[in-house]
């Protein structure tokens, strides 16, 4: 058994997005909203107590929104086909043209409903639901009834001959198929034809609604229209106006049937179609109905786009409560080159897309209950078939309504199955282990990848544990990789992962050794893009800056002053400008371009216009955060240079940040070295790069070792730059400004920016302990390298800093102040 519980909070939150083109974003984002909903199937036993470790499988098997059609009497009685393909794509129906007045009542008082009986008995057997079209319809053709065209009429209330047959017409078919019909098109197309308004009245009209109301009162009473939703030219103002003025005069119209004849061989545009036609009629809060669609196009693919399309836009609006397809197979549809099936039913392009869509639109889930007994789910509102299981015996099979709800929809059913025996086997490995150990990406992120791990009960999971910053921990999650982020700058953290299998009660192994990586050290960071002879097309990062190294051959500056310098719009800081002073006339321009976004090396690009009398031109650039606080140290520049020169740029005292860039055309023949004067490790914190032609853009301290030094030759003359250039980092002037900074002593283990016997003291303390990842790192004692103890190499470490830095403004700890 299984009963409805209760109800939990949801919130739903429909999104819209502004750009036109992503309309089918915006409608997936509304159809997840209001199409669907959260279920959760409680299993227990007979004594109600929860039975977890059962399968739970839910199947969609219909529908609560209608995707109907109209279906005719002859090939329903005499085609197999049709009616297999309407059980199989179908959930509601409507008579094409049986329940119509010219139909039931051909000749006057002569009533019969056989025809439309037969398709409702095979429908409802089926179980289909069906709405009726039409009561009447304002237009005089094959359908209407002709002996009714000459009947003396008057404006009503007056009575007449033909009000006397519009009352026995209402109340012979509605009462006929009362209780049947969910909805009556009461007077169709009231916007193009105007037999019965012309004669009647409004008020005949009102009359006509108000009347089948009085005689069905669960039945919805519908206005139909294809003008402004059929055949191009979409718009709902007329229909909106015609409503208007109806439920004014008092008219009970409960909603609106938009037809959606889509204009053939044309390309359906949806997000108009939402904002000219379904968002007017929404105004009045009433159901929307799609009542006869169809899209006839030559080319069967456009065809498909047109039905995924219209489909999906009406799907995704909340008024719209069904779509009714005005046909489906060849040979049996009023348009040609639209049927979701030939005439023996095979699928054409139109219904294998037609069932992508549903297929996209239908749940189907499985999950297994905790140990609480619940398995958790969300799915589209509809009738669902839920089958329990457990291993060796018989499945179980159930069936519950998701109807629409803003909460969390609760189901129990009682079992008589038992759930599997307990497995205790944790995943493989045991101990888990890494498959990359702890890496910094940046001043802020360290990541990691552990070992994948396999077990009897999948799939499993894993728990990347920060030993000294529990905060950091990633929480049981699906992939193998983490990412912690957020991290301080210059600071060391060490990680553990275990993982747990998918058993009713999980097992999990044990953790991992622990691993360590120190998070990349704030201020410059420099990125090379790029090349002089392809130009560049990159995007910048967040907070990034560029600087951009313009080398040219003849170039003419246009007489432009360079400290007033744009490109795309963007403002260019100017640090360097130098000419080569050559007969080929090379010229070199350093720019820092603030927030921008560098698309192509055409100099036209700029702001004033470059030119190049020698018709050539480059340039080269590198991301560089904190590149604003970047100042010029010195230059180095020439052509014609002699073979076996040497290049060297010279760091500041104080180097911290230093960058070389260097950049080397044309020219003469030869072979030059650069040597860029920096020690590796030690002077260059944030890399150097140099570019020469068959020289590869290099930086130091990143990776293997490089020399600071690099030949380059060319079998062409030469023209040479070398530049400098030092991102200026924060200073600080006080213990606190140490911390923030992420700069302090990994020796300095008490905090206070002083390595001295309060630290001696805690080292002391874990002295030969061998389990420090419990006691959170050993407060920061088992540093140099992470091993789980504090041995000899800690000591060795803290030693020398103690000895060289026991005062933190001491001359060999200036990078702490």
């Amino acid at each position: 058994m299984f009963k409805n519980l209760g109800r939990c909070l949801f919130l739903t939150v429909v999104i819209s997005s502004i750009a036109f083109g992503d309309w089918k974003s915006d409608a997936n984002t509304r159809i997840e909203n209001i199409r669907k909903r959260n279920l959760e199937i409680s299993v227990v036993n007979s004594l109600g107590q929860p039975v977890g470790g059962i399968t739970v499988q839910i199947k969609q098997i219909k529908h609560r929104f209608a995707f109907g059609t109209c279906i005719a009497y002859s090939p329903l009685l005499n085609n197999a086909a049709y009616r297999d393909f309407i059980l199989g794509h179908f959930n509601w129906a409507v008579c094409e043209n049986e329940t119509k007045w010219g139909s039931n009542e051909p000749t006057r008082d002569n009533e019969t409903y056989a025809q439309a009986d037969y398709i409702y008995d095979w429908c409802n057997t089926n179980g289909i639901k069906m709405r009726g079209h039409c009561l009447f319809w304002e237009q005089v053709n094959g359908n209407f009834p002709e002996w009714l065209e000459d009947l003396p009429y008057a404006t009503y209330p007056a009575s007449s001959e033909m009000l006397s047959e519009v009352d026995e017409r209402l109340t012979s078919a509605v009462n006929h198929f009362k209780g049947k019909f969910y909805n009556w098109d009461v007077d169709n197309e009231m916007l193009t034809d105007s037999f019965f308004t012309s004669r009647l009245g409004n008020a005949g009209i009102v009359h006509m609604f108000n009347a089948a109301k009085a005689l069905d009162p669960d039945c919805g009473m519908f206005m139909n229209e294809y003008n402004g939703n059929s055949f191009g030219g979409y718009s709902s103002v007329n229909y909106v106006n015609r409503a208007t003025t109806l439920i004014g005069l008092g008219a009970t119209i409960d909603g609106y049937g938009i037809q959606g004849h889509l204009a053939e061989n044309t390309s359906f545009q949806p997000q108009s179609y939402y904002d000219s036609v379904l968002q007017p009629l929404a105004v009045f809060g009433k159901p929307i109905w799609a009542t006869e669609f169809d899209a006839s196009h030559t080319d069967a693919t456009i065809s498909a786009d047109n039905i995924e399309n219209y489909l999906r836009i009406c799907f995704s609006h909340a008024n719209v409560e069904g779509i009714m397809f005005w046909g489906f197979m060849d040979g049996q549809m009023w348009r040609s080159n639209a049927a979701l099936c030939t005439s023996t039913g095979s699928l054409t392009t139109q219904g294998v897309r037609y069932e992508a869509v549903m297929d996209e639109w239908t749940t189907e889930d499985s999950d297994t209950t905790d140990i609480d007994g619940n398995a958790d789910f969300r799915g589209f509102y509809g009738t669902y078939e839920i089958t329990l299981r457990s291993a060796g015996q018989s499945d179980e099979t159930y069936t519950i309504e998701l109807e629409p709800g803003a909460t969390t929809a609760l189901f129990e059913i009682q079992t008589n199955l038992t759930p599997p025996e307990p497995e205790y086997i944790p995943p493989t490995p045991n101990p888990m282990t890494w498959s990359s150990t702890p890496t910094a990406t940046g001043q802020s992120t360290i990541t990691m990848t552990a070992t994948i791990a396999t077990d009897d009960s999948m799939p499993v999971q894993y728990y990347f544990e920060c030993t000294n910053d529990s905060s950091k921990n990633s929480g049981w999650q699906a992939s193998t990789t983490y990412i912690a982020a957020g991290l301080s700058p210059s600071t060391l953290y060490t990680f553990r992962v275990k993982a747990r299998d998918n058993a009713l009660i999980p097992n999990e192994t044990e953790l991992s050794a622990p691993a360590s990586a120190r998070t990349m050290a704030p201020g410059a960071n420099v990125e090379l893009l790029g090349s002089w002879a392809t130009g560049l097309n990159h995007a910048k990062e967040p907070g990034q800056n560029r600087i951009l190294v313009f080398v040219a051959h003849g170039l003419s500056w246009g007489g432009a002053d360079l400290t007033s310098v744009s490109y795309g719009g963007k403002p260019m800081t100017k640090v360097l400008e130098v000419d080569a002073g050559s007969s080929f006339g090379y010229q070199v321009a350093v720019f820092v371009l603030h927030d921008a976004y560098i698309t192509s090396a055409i100099a036209t690009n700029f702001s004033p216009s470059w030119t190049s009398t020698w018709g050539s031109y480059s340039y080269s650039s590198a991301f560089f955060s904190n590149v604003n606080q970047a100042s010029l140290i010195g230059a180095y520049a020439g052509n014609n240079t002699a073979s076996g020169t040497t290049i060297t740029t010279s760091p500041l005292a104080t180097d911290q940040g230093d960058m070389v860039i260097v950049a080397a055309t044309g020219g003469a023949a030869g072979s030059y070295t650069l040597n860029n004067g920096f020690t590796e490790g030690t002077d260059q914190q944030f890399g150097s790069y140099w570019y020469a032609t068959g020289v590869t853009g290099h930086k130091l301290g990143t990776g293997a070792p490089e020399t600071p030094s690099a030949t380059f030759s060319s079998s062409s003359e030469q023209a040479i730059l070398g530049i400098v250039i030092k991102a200026v980092l924060p200073t600080y002037q006080t213990c606190t400004d140490v911390q923030n900074g992420g700069l302090a002593l990994l020796s300095d283990i008490s905090g206070d920016c002083y390595v001295n016997f309060g630290d001696l003291e805690i080292m002391s303390d874990y002295w030969l302990s061998n389990d420090c990842a419990a006691n959170n790192n050993c407060e920061g004692a088992d540093f140099e390298p992470i091993d789980g103890t504090v041995d000899f190499l800690d000591f060795g470490d803290f030693a020398v800093q103690w000895m060289q830095c026991n005062d933190p403004q001491g001359l060999n700890c200036i990078q702490n102040w």
